[in-house]
């Protein structure tokens, strides 16, 4: 089955190009950061955003189908500009920052950075004259940063596109150093991958992104000769069918950062030597214009710059269109799976598709197979305790009970926010003790703890069960806390995404339908008088 993802790229271009500063005369000319050089609402530009300058090249070294940049001398000054305006706000150490001044980050945005230009240069090397030094300029002080790992967290994702960006480099530079940074990181990402087929982020499975690490592995130039990351993808792929869902949708709650985009290049790449990639690559092609498939055109203007050149680069790909032999999971007899180390419970009946991970506070979807309809996606419960609010959606704290029970505790979420004091010292902190390299990656430490990891227990529990029984799902809660806590407000019975992730929360058409609702009162009042409280739900199927 061959389908082009051009016309979603061709009808995202003109929103594109509207975020770049497209005026020669102007001293931003070729930033991609609309905020900071038209709207004036931020004082540093993302470089982040720069890496739009791969997808031009793309478009101007490819005949897509009506492609009004293919061989364009406009496309070429503005590739050209984007290179310039990202040399000039590169740091001494080679990094570059995404969020705020003086991030100087390592993965995000420096070795997407790095694997946007690498390829950009092997594209135009021939066509970019006096700039092809300033390309290379970059590139090694940038490869030389990535060099030095300072993330303290855990992100596969982040390991897996700096081996692509160091892979892609060794073909510019022969360089020993770029060489033992790609065998030193190519083990650390290995040590944190499991025998089920899926890699850690922060605290465990995330659906969207280890599609991602796949994806970004598969442009490494010798992947096929790799035997060990091989095998890691190949399991990877027979892992992440199960959370190919009837209708398009996938991921979601599920995962450690609740992640729904898909990476076609992965499946596109692997179609031809790997059925489970097939299978994926058919079901997205099939439901490319679901309405519960995120596509490029619903990324927010910060992460168009990071999918558009994925998507062009999956359409370059050459694929022989066969069929496949094998079913998605939702299509089979009906069967009971265990994932121990994820902690994921799949039940499929006859007519439906439930998926629980117990290891993230029993969060489960259920889908109509026949209808094609996603029935139910339940995130747990959210509790207001004061001015503070708990949830039971977390990775670090849950337990696995059996198949389809979990057990979790609850843990304070994170949602702080800018005061013009708080914005003026976080500003004057960022350009006065960030300024230095080691105190900017230990500033970077606090800060992602602030917001994502670090949350604090409180002594709230959920006990989860769900079964099949008569035509009917049987949801079974018991929440349970200490007598020294009074429950304000509680939230559940759908979905909710506590944790900051910033490539997620994507509205869906079916969100409204979907999304939690308040917990009436009389289960918060006999909570708080008794200490517990039982509260069980019959879905009719």
């Amino acid at each position: 089955m061959e389908h082009s993802n051009y016309p979603s790229i061709k009808a995202a271009l003109p929103r594109l190009l509207s975020l770049l500063d497209r005026n020669p005369s102007s001293p931003s000319y070729g930033c991609f950061d609309k905020d900071y050089w038209h709207f004036k609402t931020k004082d540093f530009a993302s470089s982040a955003e720069q890496m739009s300058v791969l997808t031009l090249a793309l478009l101007y070294k490819n005949k897509f189908n009506d492609n009004e940049f293919f061989e364009n001398p406009v496309c070429l000054q503005w590739i050209k500009a984007g290179i310039r305006f990202l040399g000039n706000i590169q740091h001494e150490d080679g990094s570059f920052d995404e969020w705020y001044p003086n991030e100087r980050g390592w993965a995000g945005p420096t070795s997407y950075i790095v694997y946007c230009l690498s390829e950009t240069f092997h594209l135009l090397k021939d066509d970019l004259a006096a700039d092809k030094n300033v390309l290379r300029d970059i590139l090694y002080s940038a490869s030389l940063h990535l060099s030095r790992r300072d993330e303290s967290d855990v992100l596969a994702n982040h390991i897996a596109i700096t081996l692509a960006a160091l892979a892609s480099i060794q073909n510019i530079f022969a360089d020993q150093i770029f060489t033992d940074a790609y065998e030193k990181f190519r083990g650390y990402f290995l040590d944190h991958t499991l025998d089920e087929g899926w890699s850690l982020e922060y605290d465990g499975l995330d659906v969207g992104y280890n599609l991602a690490s796949i994806s970004f592995l598969s442009r490494i130039p010798w992947i096929n000769t790799d035997r060990t990351l091989c095998d890691y993808i190949k399991k990877s792929f027979g892992f992440l069918k199960f959370f190919c869902f009837p209708g398009g949708a996938f991921g979601g709650n599920l995962g450690s950062r609740h992640t729904l985009h898909f990476y076609p290049f992965a499946t596109k790449f692997w179609a031809a030597h790997n059925e489970d990639a097939l299978l994926m690559e058919n079901w997205r092609l099939n439901n490319i214009d679901s309405d519960n498939h995120v596509e490029t055109q619903d990324q927010d203007d910060h992460y168009i710059h990071y999918r558009m050149w994925e998507y062009l680069q999956a359409d370059l790909i050459v694929s022989d269109a066969k069929a496949c032999s094998i079913q998605m999971p939702y299509e089979q007899a009906p069967f009971s799976y265990d994932l121990p180390q994820s902690g994921i419970s799949i039940q499929k009946t006859e007519k439906h598709y439930l998926v629980m991970n117990r290891l993230r506070g029993g969060s489960f979807r259920l889908f109509d197979c026949q209808a094609k309809k996603e029935l139910l996606s339940d995130s747990g419960y959210l509790v207001k305790v004061k001015n503070k609010v708990f949830t039971s959606l977390h990775s670090g704290l849950s337990q696995v009970r059996g198949f389809l029970k979990s057990h979790s505790q609850f843990t304070e979420t994170k949602n702080p926010y800018f005061t013009p004091f708080k914005n003026i010292a976080f500003r004057g902190l960022m350009m006065t003790i960030g300024a230095n390299h080691y105190s900017a990656y230990l500033l970077k430490r606090m800060i992602r703890k602030l917001l994502i990891v670090g949350d604090k227990p409180v002594a709230i529990e959920l006990n989860r069960s769900l079964e099949f029984k008569d035509n009917h799902l049987l949801i079974k809660d018991e929440l349970k806390k200490s007598k020294s806590i009074k429950v304000d407000q509680a939230w559940g019975w759908g979905e909710f995404e506590p944790r900051y992730v910033p490539q997620s929360r994507y509205y869906r058409m079916n969100s409204s339908r979907l999304t939690a609702c308040e917990i009436e009162s009389h289960f918060i009042n006999e909570l708080n008088e008794n200490d517990v409280v039982q509260i069980e739900r019959s879905l009719e199927l």
